[in-house]
């Protein structure tokens, strides 16, 4: 859901058009604060995948070589 939302903030044109997308499906708007350390969460979760990732890519690369 974090990532659904932050990349609908992108996608959307920012949060000022998500707060009026949002008010236009009558739901609460979004805090400035809110979207703010939803970012940092998935910022967080985006990089984590990507260590994991590179972590992965990594090691099948040297097993391949090493064969």
């Amino acid at each position: 859901m974090l990532l659904v939302l932050v990349a609908m903030i992108d996608s959307i044109g920012g949060p000022q058009r998500v707060n009026n997308f949002l008010t236009t499906l009558d739901l609460p708007s979004i805090s400035h604060k809110n979207l703010k350390a939803m970012e940092r969460r998935a910022g967080q979760m985006i990089e984590d995948y990507a260590e994991k990732s590179m972590a992965n890519a990594t090691k099948v690369s040297f097993d391949t070589e090493m064969r």
